[in-house]
């Protein structure tokens, strides 16, 4: 079909990525160029079979695939031939045309363009991930997190990978550095991951590999529920309603308990506030209606135990800690708020 050393890319002076009209374009042009009937030099006559040849392979999307995979496999030899990655300089390659794709890709979900998303996946994970979950997960990523910025820098190239249950000729890896918008926390956040781009079909596709969407669906609604939490767990709120409790102590004698839990890390984790938040819809589920809680801090939650002396208190401590006791990111150690005349301070201006 091609003799295996001719470049047709370097042939027809095309990038390797080149659309099917620049191909076209090219081969006419060059035709002009080196066709015998206009140009008598002794070697037009080999140039042009040369440019027929590589129209021929490149014109056709079939026989370009198929060029394309034994074109970089050459090169992955001249290179790195013990290795499944190989440097992508010394080939001139180009990674533009593929980060241009996943661009397209942030660019489409920071404008809530979802089926503009969903149609630049690969087609392993259109066939495991509906349009309709799809659209699900990304709104209510999109209820978290506003994408407020990103940059997209090459990674690292592969060459014949495993991907799941499926191999790949070619996976392209790039770095991704986003600045978000965090609703639940209202602050920026900074973060960096790998998205993968493979080529199938004679383009390039955005990788994901999950094999459905269920976990990640549960995770982010979970997370949603909690922007609809942070003015039930304020520390203005907490403070009014403890208010309320220390002023019936004072004319009923009705007693109240403040409980402390302190949260610490566990194994090199974090209690970042989404986590610290996950903790008081537990904790509240757990408790009274009556009893109330506050995230004084991302490390520290106040509860408030209307009508609770110290020692029914004990047994909320005794209960919280039970439960808490197999939290695998994070240890919770409760104690009683000694209430004297400078506590309400103390909360104050915590």
């Amino acid at each position: 079909m091609w003799k295996e050393w001719e470049d047709y890319y370097k042939t027809l002076q095309v990038h390797f990525l080149a659309e099917p009209e620049v191909i076209r374009s090219a081969y006419l042009r060059l035709s002009k160029k080196y066709h015998p009937d206009v140009n008598a030099s002794s070697e037009a006559e080999g140039s042009m079979s040369l440019l027929n040849r590589a129209y021929e392979v490149l014109s056709n999307p079939v026989t370009r695939q198929q060029y394309f995979m034994k074109w970089v496999e050459k090169y992955q030899q001249v290179t790195t031939p013990k290795h499944e990655t190989f440097n992508v300089h010394p080939l001139d390659f180009s990674v533009e045309p593929i980060r241009k794709v996943l661009i397209d890709y942030f660019d489409s979900l920071a404008n809530k363009q979802y089926e503009k998303a969903y149609n630049l996946l690969s087609e392993r994970d259109k066939d495991k991930i509906s349009k309709e979950d799809y659209f699900k997960w990304q709104s209510l990523v999109a209820e978290v997190f506003c994408l407020m910025s990103f940059n997209i820098s090459f990674h690292e190239l592969y060459h014949q990978v495993m991907l799941q249950d499926h191999k790949y000729e070619l996976c392209v890896e790039f770095l991704v550095e986003v600045v978000e918008k965090n609703h639940i926390m209202g602050r920026l956040e900074n973060d960096e991951f790998i998205k993968s781009m493979v080529f199938e079909k004679n383009t390039w596709q955005i990788y994901l590999g999950y094999k459905d969407l269920n976990r990640v669906i549960d995770r982010f609604q979970s997370l949603a529920s909690l922007k609809n939490d942070r003015g039930r767990y304020s520390k203005d709120t907490f403070l009014s309603q403890v208010s309320s409790e220390q002023a019936r102590l004072n004319r009923y004698g009705n007693c109240f308990t403040l409980l402390a839990g302190k949260m610490s890390p566990l194994k090199g984790n974090c209690v970042d506030k989404s986590k610290a938040l996950y903790i008081l819809q537990r904790m509240e589920a757990t408790l009274r209606c009556l009893d109330k809680l506050c995230l004084l801090d991302e490390k520290l939650i106040m509860i408030l135990l209307p009508e609770t002396n110290a020692q029914s208190a004990m047994g909320v401590i005794d209960k919280m800690s039970a439960i808490f006791s197999i939290e695998k990111e994070v240890s919770i150690q409760f104690s009683i708020v000694e209430q004297d005349e400078t506590f309400l301070d103390t909360l104050l201006n915590a």
